[in-house]
């Protein structure tokens, strides 16, 4: 069994990708206590080093460089090209369907 790490980047810092309350507001959904996030299973994962993550959003952005520590970017395309991750996870339909297909 290998004990490697890996980074990871979010492609879409809302409710479920970024764990982000703002966008659970105005969904009438709390954030806390939600173990369902990407942003939840990747940072407290032991072998996961959360990197970066990208919005369109730029309040999305600031709240989450604040909660993880990360680089974050305004374009997804723009994030895997300066960030080596092995880890691209997509919070959003649209760049889920682009990375998959």
């Amino acid at each position: 069994m290998t004990n490697a790490t890996y980074r990871a980047g979010i492609i879409g810092l809302g409710f479920i990708g970024g764990a982000d309350q703002v966008s659970g507001d105005a969904l009438g959904q709390r954030v806390s206590g939600l173990d369902g996030t990407h942003f939840d299973a990747l940072s407290n994962h032991p072998r996961v080093n959360l990197v970066a993550g990208s919005s369109r959003d730029c309040g999305r952005r600031e709240r989450f460089a604040e909660r993880a520590g990360a680089a974050t970017y305004a374009d997804w395309k723009e994030m895997l090209s300066q960030e080596w991750t092995e880890l691209p996870l997509s919070g959003s339909d649209r760049e889920h369907e682009i990375l998959s297909g």
